[in-house]
């Protein structure tokens, strides 16, 4: 296959004998994993099929914020379009079934391009002009909310938040059509400015999220699915390991794998820093068996890795843990629990300190839920508010009369709580009543 999905094509004889299934080449498939649902037109002539195929991004032009969000409302963004074609590429299949080696189905020629497709400039809403801590949101109680709906919670599948030591950044990735990447608001002259997409993210060519900063501020880590120096660039989510940059200027270096021991040619990902700058990461050998491994950074590199004992690594699947920078908790997503109350849920596990971890204790259904699937938690460096991921659907904001309507559906592909990943925050005070006496 060119891809995860391919289009085959079988030929029926009149004897209702069916030919070997053939791949219908590159004109159809791309190596993108959706593509399927074909038809044929009643009259012959055309052939339609769906595909979740991208442009080639040939022109190299880094995504900035406004490129992104016109990138997400446009067709080839890695959502699936409906294209249509001649469908005479049958019959050149059909030739290529019966023998002639002549038959076109491939071609070099590209499907299209970022300039093609994407617009060169962009209309935004103005940008508000927004001040006071944490985008100046109403701070919650005890009880989740959704964290700055439209803002940073847009219904984009926005995740991995963190927020830089003295309150002045945001940062928070996003994971969806437009692609996989990494957006900040910085505090300056009392207001935040509008979301831009770092330096260290910007290359489309590659996904970045789940970042931490170091507690010095100078550099900050993420998962990139770049290669490393001697690993095959794999399509997709082939490639995962923590990457780095360090602050220059007002900006950021170019990324590099963080140093010492922490990369191979597992996947490694999520990483998370104490006070002294041990990094605690998920490692895992492709989908399953993740588990969480911790590192101390010795003269500016990273130790050799120690798994984490059974307490915290104490199912199938251990990832994308939040460890307190005291080192005296750790927030991780666990799944295959009988417990759970979906496939994944949030779990804290506490520290003493001899090194003795608590048993895992499930945060509940203020955090958990039927459909909530854990991702990602952080806690603010103030020790206030605890940010997580979780989905939530509520069908009666965009379809109040309980039918299904063009308008409902526009609105909720771009609103919080419409299924997709949302940035909820609540009061960490939650967390001492999880704690064992």
């Amino acid at each position: 296959t060119y891809g995860g999905v391919d289009h085959y094509i079988s030929f029926r004889s009149e004897q209702d004998t069916w030919t070997e299934p053939l791949n219908m080449g590159n004109r159809v498939n791309s190596s993108n994993m959706n593509e399927w649902s074909a038809t044929v037109t009643h009259d012959g002539k055309y052939l339609f099929f769906m595909s979740g195929r991208r442009p080639n991004f040939d022109d190299k032009a880094p995504l900035d914020y406004g490129r992104m969000l016109d990138m997400r409302n446009a067709p080839q963004n890695g959502q699936t379009d409906a294209y249509w074609m001649d469908a005479s590429v049958i019959e050149d299949l059909r030739a290529l079934a019966a023998g002639d080696s002549t038959a076109i189905v491939e071609t070099s020629e590209p499907t299209g391009s970022t300039t093609d497709i994407i617009a060169t400039t962009t209309s935004q809403k103005p940008w508000p002009q927004i001040s006071g801590p944490y985008l100046g949101q109403t701070p919650p109680g005890n009880v989740p909310a959704v964290f700055a709906p439209g803002i940073v919670s847009t219904g984009w599948n926005d995740r991995d938040l963190i927020v830089s030591p003295d309150g002045t950044e945001i940062y928070f990735a996003m994971l969806d059509r437009a692609g996989v990447f990494v957006r900040v608001t910085r505090l300056v002259d009392g207001f935040w400015t509008r979301p831009e997409v770092p330096s260290f993210s910007t290359d489309p060519d590659f996904g970045c999220l789940e970042m931490a900063l170091t507690p010095d501020n100078q550099e900050i880590h993420f998962l990139s699915t770049r290669p490393l120096p001697d690993e095959p660039d794999k399509p997709g989510w082939g490639n995962q390991n923590i990457f780095m940059s360090h602050r220059i200027n007002d900006g950021w270096s170019e990324p590099e794998p963080a140093p010492g021991q922490v990369c191979t040619l597992d996947n490694e990902y999520y990483p998370s820093f104490t006070n002294d700058g041990t990094m605690y990461f998920t490692r895992s050998a492709g989908r399953a068996n993740a588990a969480i491994w911790r590192s101390r950074r010795v003269d500016g590199v990273f130790a050799e890795p120690e798994q984490l004992p059974e307490q915290v690594n104490c199912a199938e699947n251990s990832y994308n843990a939040f460890i307190a920078p005291d080192e005296s908790y750790l927030i991780v997503c666990i799944g295959g629990k009988p417990e759970n109350m979906s496939d994944v849920d949030y779990y804290v596990v506490f520290r003493d300190q001899n090194d003795q971890w608590s048993d895992a204790v499930n945060m509940g259904p203020l955090i958990n839920s039927e459909t909530s699937d854990a991702g990602s938690a952080y806690v603010s460096p103030d020790g206030l508010y605890l940010f997580f991921s979780a989905k939530h659907f509520e069908p009666t904001v965009f379809f109040p009369e309980g039918l299904m309507t063009i308008d409902g559906m526009q609105k909720a592909c771009s609103s919080p709580e419409n299924g997709g990943t949302d940035i909820y925050w609540v009061s960490t005070s939650i967390l001492e009543n999880m704690r064992p006496m």
